[in-house]
């Protein structure tokens, strides 16, 4: 049960999601694509700004002890936005998540199996495997 509110907490996040994609995209009408995901950052920075302020540790500037590679994640947010810009208007919303979602736990189940950067090791298994077959089929479905 400790998990129950970290469950929750991620469905959460999820649903909004779901939402941000086909907001970005009604934004890009007025802007642009890349523009709207740059807005998009821009307000998601500056929200979490103000949040650190208020909140934080005070340990921002420890930034510059980390390897540069740590960095990319930004980059890799950016083009997660980006790119569902261009899906979410061409696929729909459902199909766009959907095929997030897969290609994410495609690769959460690499980074389980390796334990990339420290995270808790979690050996591949026919159960997995069937998660993600379910997942592609879903995704196939949404599609028809």
């Amino acid at each position: 049960m400790e998990k129950l509110p970290y469950v929750v907490l991620a469905l959460a996040a999820g649903m909004s999601n779901a939402f941000q994609a086909p907001m970005n995209a009604a934004l890009s009408k007025f802007t642009g694509v890349f523009e709207s995901s740059c807005i998009s950052f821009a307000v998601g920075a500056l929200s979490l700004f103000i949040v650190s302020l208020i909140a934080g540790k005070g340990a921002i500037l420890n930034l510059i002890q980390a390897p540069p590679y740590l960095w990319f994640g930004g980059l890799l947010g950016a083009v997660l936005v980006t790119s569902m810009l261009f899906t979410v208007t061409r696929v729909g919303a459902s199909v766009t998540i959907s095929a997030v979602i897969t290609g994410q736990m495609i690769a959460a189940l690499v980074i389980d199996q390796i334990g990339f950067l420290g995270v808790p090791k979690h050996p591949f298994d026919l159960y997995r495997l069937g998660g993600i077959l379910f997942l592609m089929v879903g995704v196939r479905m949404l599609m028809k």
